[in-house]
């Protein structure tokens, strides 16, 4: 068959700059679309976030608000921290009620009671703003998503943790602020793992979250009962005060004293052997991850998602590299 093979050259430039027409218009449609995606955006600077919290007023909130800080640095917006100056599920309800009247675009909040957000919560979602919890979640709320530990299982790996080291005797168990659903439900964790490991008898002590009283409760604990093996606090001031406790009475090679969260105090003490062990929350994941994932929310409308920041046991095994970044808000 005879083939024209100057026709089929000509043929083949057309169809060449046929496609280089319709590709150039492709991108100039694909250019104008996209120009009106971002046009029709919240600009950036213009995006407020809400943080409410429960525990902004103690040591541990240093590497959360690090965290928050980064995020909106990297992100160029605004995020708004408050929380009550003490212990309080009505006054952090009420500061939340407060950022909804003041139209944020999206908050998010430690809900260390399991009914008391519902309402303001289900309030948020159906004028728009998207809420999520950090820290201490309440799922029957209908938040969106809740970045943080899993508080009983870390808890229970707490007190697994003891259970590997010892396999009896009497132990202190310090909470900050009783009704705090994310405290209790660490003490329930570490309980489970004591009832399983050994034959321990356990009582729950409220230090409050004044360090000067936290130690003067665990130091007048420990003097009625010198028969203890352990104090575990299930966050950081009764962590700190249990450390000054065994320090003060030279306990290290008497008691076990374990804590949550990476604090100086607590830090140092591992560091020195006045404390044995804590447990890493990774704080600074929750801050940063919470902000990151509402701007997206807000900005794509891209839903959040459930992420678990874990539950790290920290000892003199590992105590070198976790001081330094502790020492620098990042843990």
């Amino acid at each position: 068959e005879f083939i024209n093979t100057n026709q089929s050259i000509t043929e083949g430039g057309e169809m060449k700059k046929l496609i280089a027409i319709l590709t150039a218009a492709l991108l100039i449609c694909m250019g104008t679309a996209f120009g009106e995606v971002i046009t029709k955006l919240k600009a950036n600077s213009d995006i407020r976030i809400a943080i409410l919290a429960h525990f902004s007023h103690v040591p541990a909130w240093v590497p959360v608000q690090k965290g928050i800080d980064d995020a909106a640095k990297s992100l160029g917006i605004k995020v708004e921290v408050s929380g009550p100056s003490d212990f309080s599920v009505a006054k952090q309800v009420t500061m939340f009620q407060g950022k909804i009247a003041a139209g944020v675009d999206a908050i998010a909040s430690t809900m260390p009671d399991p009914q008391a957000f519902n309402n303001v919560t289900q309030e948020a979602l159906k004028l728009g703003i998207p809420v999520m919890s950090v820290n201490a979640d309440a799922p029957e709320s209908g938040r969106l998503a809740y970045v943080g530990q899993s508080n009983f299982m870390a808890g229970y790996k707490v007190g697994k943790h003891l259970t590997d080291l010892i396999k009896g005797g009497k132990v202190m168990i310090g909470i900050h602020s009783l009704g705090a659903k994310n405290l209790q439900d660490r003490i329930d964790g570490i309980k489970k793992a004591l009832d399983e490991g050994g034959d321990f008898e356990s009582k729950v002590v409220e230090v409050t979250t004044n360090l000067v009283r936290a130690q003067t409760l665990v130091e007048s604990w420990y003097q009625a009962n010198k028969d203890a093996v352990a104090m575990l606090g299930v966050e950081e001031v009764s962590g700190i005060a249990i450390k000054k406790t065994i320090e003060r009475n030279e306990l290290g090679d008497k008691v076990i004293g374990a804590s949550f969260d990476l604090v100086k105090d607590v830090v140092q003490g591992i560091k020195d052997g006045t404390m044995t062990y804590t447990v890493d929350q990774q704080l600074y994941m929750q801050g940063y991850m919470t902000v990151q994932a509402l701007y997206l929310k807000v900005r794509y409308d891209i839903s959040p998602a459930d992420i678990d920041t874990g539950a790290t046991i920290i000892d003199k095994s590992n105590i070198e590299s976790a001081m330094f970044l502790a020492e620098n808000s990042y843990r």
